[in-house]
C-alpha cells in the first residue's frame, strides 16, 4: 500500500477516474430521485451510458492497481450497459430487475473486496462492507417485490446510486 505522501505526488489524471465515477453516480442518482416519471421513460438509455462509462472508469482503475475486482465492475457495468442500450423497450419493462442483478454482484463485490481491506488493516474497509450489505439487501428487496412501483423502484434505485456514488468518493479521498 502506498503512503499517503506518495498518492499526493502522483499525477491527478491517474486519481481522476474514482472522482468521475462517484461524481456521475451520485448525479444520476439525484436525478432519478427528482424526476420519476421522467427517468422510468428514459432511465435505460441515461443508466445504460453511466454503465459504460462506469465500466470503462474502472477499466482504468484496474489498470492502474491490476485489482481484478475492479476488472470485474468493469466488465460487468459494461456489459450491462450495452445491454440496456441495445433494446430499451424491453429493458424498461425489466429496468428494476436487470439493476438489481448489478447491484448483487457489485455488494458481492464490495463485501469480499472489504474483508480483503480488513485483512491490510485498511481503514476504510467497513464502509465497504456496508455498502455491499445495503447493495445486497436493495437487490434482494426489487427481486422479491417486483410488482413494486416503477415509482418506488426509481426511488431505490436513486438512493442506490447516491450511497454507491458516495462510498466511491471516500474512496477517491482515501485513495485506497
Amino acid at each position: 500500500m502506498q503512503e499517503a505522501s506518495e498518492l499526493f505526488d502522483e499525477k491527478p489524471s491517474k486519481r481522476a477516474w474514482l472522482l468521475i465515477i462517484s461524481l456521475l453516480t451520485i448525479a444520476l442518482g439525484v436525478y432519478v430521485l427528482f424526476n420519476p416519471i421522467e427517468a422510468l421513460l428514459g432511465l435505460a438509455i441515461y443508466i445504460g451510458m453511466a454503465f459504460v462509462l462506469m465500466g470503462f472508469g474502472y477499466l482504468m482503475i484496474f489498470q492502474e492497481f491490476n485489482n481484478y475486482a475492479y476488472l470485474a465492475l468493469s466488465l460487468l457495468d459494461i456489459g450491462v450497459g450495452v445491454l440496456l442500450l441495445i433494446n430499451i423497450g424491453l429493458t424498461t419493462a425489466t429496468l428494476p430487475l436487470i439493476i438489481a442483478l448489478w447491484m448483487l454482484f457489485t455488494g458481492i463485490a464490495q463485501f469480499v473486496e472489504s474483508w480483503r481491506m480488513k485483512e491490510n488493516n485498511t481503514s476504510a474497509w467497513i464502509w465497504f462492507l456496508t455498502s455491499g450489505v445495503m447493495s445486497i439487501i436493495f437487490a434482494l428487496f426489487v427481486f422479491f417485490h417486483p410488482v413494486i412501483s416503477m415509482v418506488a423502484a426509481t426511488t431505490l434505485i436513486g438512493l442506490y446510486f447516491i450511497l454507491h456514488g458516495i462510498l466511491e468518493l471516500v474512496h477517491y479521498m482515501r485513495q485506497i
